[in-house]
């Protein structure tokens, strides 16, 4: 929840005559600032304080001289989002909106529950007078990604709040091997018959309603959960390869065992798939308020309100309020610099403005990241040491830094971002075609200078609409003939510094266009994946090339190209172009290219689905 629009007034204390604005001669005129904060649209009337509006700065204690009264249903709702599985519910980001008659409603506006892959073996054995099997069936149970946007929704009105999660899904059954231990007096080959990919689509409903109580606090308790996840009736498709031996079945049960074992593993979306089960475990009962609203006022008060007030007391729930004091000694001094960008490895020297004698330095990741956050040089004080590039996952990771006074507890925080190269480039990776307008590209360096951008190469197909700067546009050129495709590497470079960057635009042709290129497997203890050109069912390679990225092209021992990463190597991605001669009669070869990204192990569900989609294209 991030705040959308802020108001601020002036109140007079209602023992008094006059209003703080209304009088250019007092000296002092009792009252209070007044500021309220949206933390979402409203698409009703905004909510002006007018002169009814409650004086919040309470007059029986002479301590209090601030008040952060939070929105019950505000509350009620972070509450529900919190418990949300977010390891299972990923990249969640919702849209708050408030309606005329008050009520709330959060929809999400992107995040995703991830593909699942669950692997289980199924055994058979049967006994009659016309013979006996003993076998086992293999199965791939896989749930595609499913998107939440617009599909996931909170939604707060009254005294209650409501959940809702309606969509349709797909999930397969990949049926991969039927092996037979035993089998007399010869194969029973109808479990032959139906290896393939079983297809269903699934009706996903989720539902909750939550009652918010008053009494012991602020408890929301639970009204209903529906858990309603089941293929749609009609929905299965098979998708197998024609099994060319005549199929024989001795026995009907053997025959009803090889099409419902395929489809009964569609029953464990009901009850076993970690993610929805996970949901089911966490939003399925009676949730406290009260158990999150410390941990929620002080995390709004110091963030929010830079820990200038300091909470005393709390009431809960009709009007969730913080009553404390205004602390002006946390205004008396700052951490600077506020915000910094700096390189990996690098020093950092942070002060107080104005100087504080004794403050103590500490440094965390921001929520959500496990990179290293670096860390103070014990012996100068305020000297922020910066991770080295092997503890930063991604292209850079922001950490807060915090000067703390001892005893007090009074703190000012920082931002830095800390990035793995002082030359920043993007996008890494861009795919265009003739024809089109460009590709916009970006650069920035932390160590000032002029950056000047070329294209390698003796002869570049496109061209560049600037030569320096920290924007520029790729103009691709014309066809080609007898090509389907072209990689071409854009430098900039610092002047200064002479720290160079590269990135990569790939141009399709539009006259010969490329062909569709498919993962046909993978190894990833050894990082290798093997490739082909898929057409019309049929899918062939007979030559591979590292056009961009590490690596290099090695040959099996069946006599088959595959790709071999490097290990050591630091990229992102690579780009692998494939050649498949169709056949020697005819002239025709086919090219395309497909982008890899590295390193294998770290990108298992994205080749996961490579793989699936090449299975899908062969068995069409």
């Amino acid at each position: 929840m991030r705040p959308e629009s802020f108001i601020l007034r002036t109140q007079r204390n209602p023992s008094v005559a006059l209003a703080p604005m209304e009088s250019d001669d007092a000296d002092d005129v009792d009252g209070a600032l007044v500021g309220l904060v949206a933390m979402g649209p409203s698409n009703g009337p905004q909510n002006m304080p007018g002169p009814e509006y409650r004086y919040l700065i309470p007059d029986d204690n002479g301590d209090y001289s601030a008040t952060v009264l939070l929105d019950k249903a505000w509350v009620a709702l972070a509450t529900v989002l919190s418990k949300l599985p977010l390891e299972f519910f990923t990249n969640v980001e919702f849209k708050f909106e408030r309606a005329e008659n008050g009520d709330l409603t959060a929809t999400a506006i992107a995040g995703v529950i991830p593909s699942e892959t669950e692997s289980s073996v199924h055994p058979y054995h049967e006994q009659n007078l016309r013979g006996s099997v003993d076998c086992r069936a293999y199965i791939d149970f896989i749930t595609d990604e499913l998107p939440l946007k617009d599909v996931l929704k909170f939604h707060v009105s009254g005294d209650r709040v409501s959940m809702e999660l309606v969509t349709v899904h797909t999930a397969t059954a990949d049926f991969t091997q039927y092996k037979e231990i035993v089998a007399t007096p010869h194969s029973w080959t109808w479990g032959y018959a139906c290896v393939g990919l079983w297809h269903a689509e699934i009706d996903v409903k989720i539902t909750a309603s939550w009652q918010i109580q008053d009494l012991q606090g602020a408890t929301l308790k639970l009204e209903e959960y529906g858990h309603h996840i089941y293929p749609k009736d009609g929905s299965f498709k098979f998708e197998g390869d024609p099994y060319e031996d005549q199929v024989m079945a001795l026995s009907l049960f053997h025959v009803l065992w090889g099409v419902t074992v395929a489809t009964t593993s569609f029953a464990s979306l009901a009850s076993a798939r970690d993610p929805l089960a996970a949901a089911r475990a966490a939003l399925a009962k009676d949730l406290r308020s009260d158990l999150y609203m410390e941990e929620l006022i002080d995390k709004t008060i110091k963030l929010n309100f830079g820990g200038a007030i300091l909470a005393g007391e709390r009431h809960m729930p009709r009007d969730i309020a913080c009553f404390g004091i205004v602390a002006p000694q946390l205004t008396t001094f700052a951490v600077t610099p506020l915000e910094k960008i700096v390189t990996h490895g690098s020093t950092l020297q942070l002060a107080t403005v104005p100087a504080q004698a004794n403050v103590t330095w500490s440094v965390e990741s921001v929520e959500g990241s496990t990179d290293d956050p670096g860390h103070f040089d014990q012996h100068t004080h305020g000297l922020y040491l910066a991770p080295g590039a092997a503890g930063i996952e991604g292209e850079f990771t922001r950490v807060r830094v915090t000067a703390t006074v001892p005893g007090s507890g009074f703190a000012s925080s920082a931002l830095l971002t800390v990035v793995k190269n002082a030359l920043q480039v993007s996008p890494l990776l861009s795919v265009c075609q003739v024809g089109d307008e460009g590709v916009s590209l970006k650069a920035d360096s932390v160590v000032e200078g002029p950056l000047q951008w070329r294209i390698l190469g003796a002869s570049p197909h496109g061209r560049l609409a600037q030569e320096s700067g920290t924007a520029n546009r790729y103009i691709p050129g014309e066809n080609l003939p007898d090509k389907s495709f072209i990689v071409e590497e854009v430098e900039v470079r610092n002047s200064l510094t002479d720290e160079h960057r590269t990135l990569c635009i790939v141009t399709q042709m539009t006259l010969k266009r490329p062909s569709d290129v498919v993962v046909d497997k993978r190894d990833e203890q050894h990082a290798r994946v093997w490739l082909s050109i898929h057409l019309s069912g049929a899918s062939g390679v007979d030559q591979l090339t590292v056009v961009h990225g590490p690596g290099q092209i090695d040959i099996d021992e069946d006599g088959k190209p595959y790709y071999q990463a490097d290990a050591a190597s630091p990229a992102h991605f690579c780009v692998v172009g494939v050649v498949w001669r169709l056949s020697p009669e005819l002239p025709i070869t086919l090219e395309g290219f497909i982008v890899l990204p590295l390193p294998l192990g770290q990108h298992s569900q994205a080749y996961q689905a490579l793989e699936q989609a090449a299975q899908r294209a062969t068995r069409r």
